[in-house]
């Protein structure tokens, strides 16, 4: 497969089911597609500036290794009794942001976005104005905490003068950005699966109203691509991925999953599942998963 360039990749929010794009990374590399811009959102922006910081052999190891110590740090941990603390206490949120900190400063050797081997770029939310800003130069560090400040998760990020919040409250998948710098090909690591139609949610705990308003601006978005762009919905490999309200608990920590043993089962699954779909893909060339833009400029 030689997609048209330029290559985008686009990796979403998700939290510990992030780990579903480090295989989907790991067999991108295998099938020898590289980007030339790199997005990403919430939990996606730290995986997505690790990804970014350096290019050639060894890279997917120090993302791997970033991703699992975030998986397995204490002020970290997806259990509910540190999900209750960080829910109810601001010590134990700035606990959690410190920690973020730590671990990306010693995996990410970059500083700045200029540092980065790769055109990298994370969203977030500003509060007040509660309006999407994207990173895109300066200061690398305090671009990643404010992309990745869930609230009630992780304490707020202040950037000059400004507070922000975790952009994938707003904007979970940024394909649109992707378009928006020009990207012709783009490959969604997504932590859930958008790439299924969008229904109208059965119950509120199932997919909730927020997600119910994405999914389907999302759709529009996909079927209104301009001519000649790709976009390709990379798949996770597991049934029944949770949405809404469900996604949401997993994020926070509210179930009984060990993130480390549960984070490598995702990646496995999604590094299968991608790398058949990429095979096929430069067979047949054709897929449900990828979408072909057919809007004429000026149309």
């Amino acid at each position: 497969m030689s997609p048209s360039g330029p290559v985008a990749f686009v990796l979403s929010g998700g939290g510990k089911m992030a780990s579903t794009e480090l295989g989907m990374l790991a067999a991108l590399a295998e099938a020898g597609i590289r980007p030339d811009i790199v997005l990403g959102s919430s939990a996606g922006a730290i995986i997505g500036a690790a990804f970014a910081d350096r290019s050639g052999a060894g890279v997917l190891g120090s993302v791997y290794d970033c991703w699992t110590e975030i998986l397995t740090a204490p002020p970290l941990e997806w259990t509910i009794p540190h999900a209750v603390a960080r829910l109810i206490s601001p010590r134990a949120r700035t606990e959690a942001q410190n920690c973020v900190r730590s671990i990306v400063q010693r995996h990410i050797k970059a500083r700045t976005f200029d540092e980065l081997a790769v055109h990298f770029e994370c969203n977030a939310v500003q509060l007040g104005t509660l309006r999407e800003h994207w990173f895109d130069s300066g200061p690398l560090i305090p671009a990643l905490l404010s992309a990745g400040a869930a609230p009630a998760m992780i304490a707020h990020t202040k950037v000059d003068g400004a507070n922000y919040i975790d952009g994938g409250f707003i904007n979970p998948v940024p394909v649109d950005r992707a378009l928006h710098l020009g990207a012709r090909t783009v490959y969604v690591l997504q932590a859930s699966d958008f790439s299924e139609a969008p229904s109208f949610p059965r119950t509120l705990w199932e997919k909730g109203p927020t997600e119910g308003s994405f999914r389907f601006l999302f759709d529009k978005l996909l079927r209104d691509l301009p001519e000649g762009t790709e976009v390709h919905l990379l798949p996770i490999g597991r049934r029944s991925p949770p949405h809404g309200l469900n996604m949401l608990r997993r994020i926070y920590g509210f179930d009984t999953a060990r993130a480390r043993y549960e984070g490598e089962h995702y990646m496995e699954a999604a590094y299968q599942a991608t790398a058949a779909y990429l095979r096929l893909e430069g067979q047949v060339g054709k897929s449900a998963r990828k979408r072909v833009g057919t809007r004429r400029p000026g149309a």
